[in-house]
């Protein structure tokens, strides 16, 4: 199914999330490594910014995890997690 919007949904669905939460890191998953760049070079110039150093780690103490309704993801997402 090429041409519905599913890629660049995805891209806005994260840059939100990284305005949103700008000190937790995100992980994308995808089997493609020509998606994975172009969907993290869409996040970047979405969010007009670079990508994060890896060494910067998230606020919220070990093992405290947010459901999936408060992570705003809703049913069926997968794939995509912090």
């Amino acid at each position: 199914r090429s041409g519905t919007g599913k890629t660049t949904a995805i891209v806005t669905r994260l840059a939100g999330e990284r305005a949103a939460f700008p000190d937790e890191r995100q992980l994308f998953v995808a089997r493609s490594a020509k998606l994975r760049t172009f969907v993290e070079k869409g996040v970047e110039a979405a969010c007009g910014s670079a990508r994060r150093p890896a060494s910067r780690t998230a606020r919220r103490p070990a093992g405290a995890t947010r459901s999936r309704s408060q992570a705003g993801m809703g049913r069926g997402a997968a794939g995509v997690g912090r």
